[in-house]
């Protein structure tokens, strides 16, 4: 699932991003303060840590435990995705 993946690497870009951590992205994306340009950083930043985690193994996201193969085809699935929309 797309979101289980993304969720991750979306809200480590909005503590990047704010500086603070969030519990959820719908607690981010509710709160008063976050704007528009705020929510645009926030997934540009969310793309680079998942390029960063393409070039480097050991920055990837991973949610729970699962085989390897499943783990890998969901990966390249959801890039692919974010790459060509």
């Amino acid at each position: 699932d797309a979101v289980t993946l993304l969720e991750s690497p979306i809200l480590d870009a909005i503590k990047r991003v704010t500086g603070r951590r969030y519990q959820s992205i719908d607690k981010f994306n509710d709160h008063p303060a976050t704007t528009h340009a705020t929510v645009l950083k926030v997934l540009h930043q969310a793309r680079e840590n998942i390029r960063a985690a393409e070039l480097s193994p050991a920055l990837r996201y991973w949610r729970r435990p699962e085989s390897v193969r499943l783990q890998t085809w969901q990966w390249t699935h959801a890039t692919t995705a974010m790459r060509f929309g």
